[in-house]
């Protein structure tokens, strides 16, 4: 009787341990509303933004608390982030041992006289993994997981670099609007002035056509800066993973682009060791690598088989009986084929490595080039506004009042405002190259930056 207690209750212990089924819906409906629902006062984000920034931060969106954001909302980051964590559960499979198998068997002798005709018999079977696979696999599965770890920092960076791509884009257009419109004030003014030298005789009708032309199209390109403003927005939205309404009366702080973080030449040669050897993506190349060896090493040790150990118990016919079996499998083949293939993936992940060197070094020499012309052209554009801006003073103190007067200092602001938009796409080329450099060694060089990558160090939402 306590035989079988014990055995009930050892059933009853295994069973226990086990893991249940639990069941999850996936309603395309719940998904839709919720993201409808995201908005920049969620609870949630905002205890996500005073763990990372702090009670006492801006209220305003800057760029950086629109990357944390962006790291509680983006579905790049969230699927990223899962994957991640697909492969930390892989390093608890990888340690897992083999478990032991049970077989019982009942013989009945027809033939018996005098003894019983049964025959009751329990095998067990153990193995006994050799050449230290377990901790090869183990070795593997962490390097898997680390190179996870690693693109979800890389992808982090490409949420952030859109983000900056997608605001910069924002900003240009409202400048834009900003100079556009005083252009519009400048050149209506004009036409004013040249309606009443008209009339008076003073003037031809090609000089005020051509001015009324030129007014018209500071209104077309005055609307196409709202529209880009409006696109801007909604992809500033779309990059920090929530819908555009949630942007709706938002202030958003910009002045990130007012002038270039740095000069060209303060960008020293430390960008190329950092951007080949520290990036996130050549930090998950080599973990790559490094479980691409470990695999190889594994199926190294799978040539020298496991054992097999079976004890094994039988009552035969009032008779007990005790055994032991020791079995392997014969190692006709010696793993062979799988070595061969994880040999050829060891050398294709170093030829992955060694490429994505070679393309970050390509990219940031282009990157570097870029960012210097486009400062030397932002600085020829800053010398001819600020030529027009003492040319506009200078005017404003020595003309008398009049018509003619009137015509040349509103000439010269017009002129003036025109060397605005040119400074301004100039220094709109600057900021985009240097957010190339940016991406090229993928992480902010700007102090006002926001450090990406938060996520990838496991600060999950």
């Amino acid at each position: 009787m306590f035989r079988y207690t014990a055995a009930l209750l050892l059933g009853l212990l295994f069973l226990g341990g086990c893991a249940s089924y639990r069941p999850q819906t996936l309603s395309p409906h719940a998904t839709a509303q919720a993201f409808s629902a995201r908005s920049l006062n969620d609870p949630g984000l905002r205890r996500y933004l005073e763990k990372n920034i702090g009670r006492g931060a801006s209220v305003r969106w800057d760029f950086p608390r629109l990357m944390l954001a962006a790291e509680y909302y983006h579905p790049d980051i969230a699927l990223t982030r899962a994957q991640w964590r697909t492969a930390q559960a892989g390093v608890v499979a990888a340690g897992g041992r083999p478990n032991p198998s049970a077989l019982t068997s009942v013989q009945r002798n027809l033939d018996a006289v005098g003894v019983s005709p049964w025959t009751l018999g329990l095998d067990l079977n153990f193995t006994l993994e050799t050449a230290g696979k377990r901790g090869d696999r183990i070795a593997q599965a962490r390097y898997l997981a680390e190179a996870a770890r690693q693109r979800l920092a890389a992808v982090t960076w490409q949420v952030a670099s859109r983000l900056r791509r997608r605001l910069l884009m924002l900003y240009q257009a409202q400048q834009n609007e900003i100079v556009l419109q005083r252009l519009e004030t400048a050149q209506a003014r004009y036409v004013a002035v040249l309606d009443e030298r008209r009339a008076a005789g003073d003037l031809a009708s090609f000089e005020l056509s051509q001015m009324r032309v030129a007014l018209d199209a500071t209104r077309l390109r005055m609307r196409a800066a709202e529209k880009q403003a409006a696109v801007a927005r909604a992809r500033v939205a779309d990059a920090v993973g929530v819908p555009a309404p949630a942007l709706a009366g938002v202030d958003l702080a910009l002045s990130l682009f007012d002038h270039p973080a740095f000069a060209a030449d303060a960008l020293g040669p430390d960008l190329r060791t950092q951007a080949l050897q520290r990036r996130p993506d050549v930090l998950a190349a080599l973990a790559d690598y490094a479980a691409a060896e470990s695999r190889l090493k594994l199926e190294v040790a799978r040539q020298y088989p496991d054992l097999q150990l079976g004890p094994g118990y039988t009552w035969d016919q009032g008779a007990r009986k005790w055994s032991l079996a020791l079995g392997f499998a014969l190692p006709f083949n010696r793993n062979q084929g799988p070595i061969a293939v994880a040999h050829a993936a060891r050398e294709e992940a170093a030829t992955r490595f060694m490429a994505l060197q070679d393309k970050i070094s390509g990219e940031l020499d282009a990157a570097h080039a870029e960012y210097a012309a486009a400062l030397k052209q932002l600085e020829t554009a800053d010398s001819l506004l600020a030529a027009n801006a003492a040319r506009q003073r200078v005017l404003r103190q020595r003309l008398l009042p009049g018509a003619l007067s009137s015509a040349t200092r509103l000439n010269a602001e017009i002129e003036l405002t025109q060397a605005a938009l040119a400074r301004l796409d100039a220094l709109v080329q600057a900021q985009q190259a240097f957010g190339r450099v940016e991406d090229a060694v993928e992480r902010p060089l700007d102090p006002l930056e926001l450090p990406a990558g938060t996520g990838a160090h496991g600060d999950t939402p």
